[in-house]
């Protein structure tokens, strides 16, 4: 029986430190490897759709909210579940629901990703819902950063919601530092 893919997410609070393009590169360089690769645009602003495909179809929020399950192919080992600015509504409506921080994890469990050998996630520049969704699901973290003042504010923040997620929801994510 294969393993569960790897899950990584790409994060940090700090806007413009290369997230998207770490996650988009990375994703199109494993998957030329033969590794059967899922990128997932967590993000409402959609970059990491944008940079790939003209025309999006149904993506992360149909899957997130039980309407459908649809992949986007960049290739033959590379494929794409869609993000766009609706995620931000639903990161409003999830606020306060019990289980807001596991839709994530739970639809990644699902039978339809254990084909995938890698799944790497992109995330907003916030710590809201759709952050911690993706903190709950991965097994390891990339914290893209440039040498700034504010970038490391911002990681410091983001340190103490992974220390909070670790303790709390996701005792597996591997995190060194």
């Amino acid at each position: 029986m294969k393993p569960k893919p790897d899950v990584i997410i790409f994060s940090n609070q700090k806007g413009g430190v290369g997230k998207t393009t770490l996650t988009r590169e990375l994703g199109i360089y494993v998957a030329s490897r033969e590794l059967f690769t899922l990128l997932i645009d967590c993000d409402p602003q959609g970059n990491l759709t944008r940079g790939l495909v003209e025309q999006p179809g149904p993506g992360l929020y149909e899957a997130l909210t039980g309407s459908a399950l649809n992949f986007t192919t960049i290739n033959t080992n590379l494929h794409l579940l869609t993000g766009d600015v609706r995620l931000a509504s639903l990161e409003k409506s999830l606020i306060g629901e019990i289980d807001a921080y596991l839709k994530l994890k739970e639809l990644l469990a699902s039978d339809h990703f254990k084909k995938y050998d890698l799944i790497l996630l992109d995330t907003p520049p916030s710590l809201g819902v759709l952050t911690v969704n993706a903190l709950t699901a991965a097994h390891h973290i990339i914290i893209p950063m440039r040498p700034a003042l504010y970038t490391l504010q911002g990681t410091n923040d983001l340190m103490s919601t992974v220390a909070k997620v670790r303790k709390t929801l996701n005792k597996g994510l591997n995190c060194k530092w």
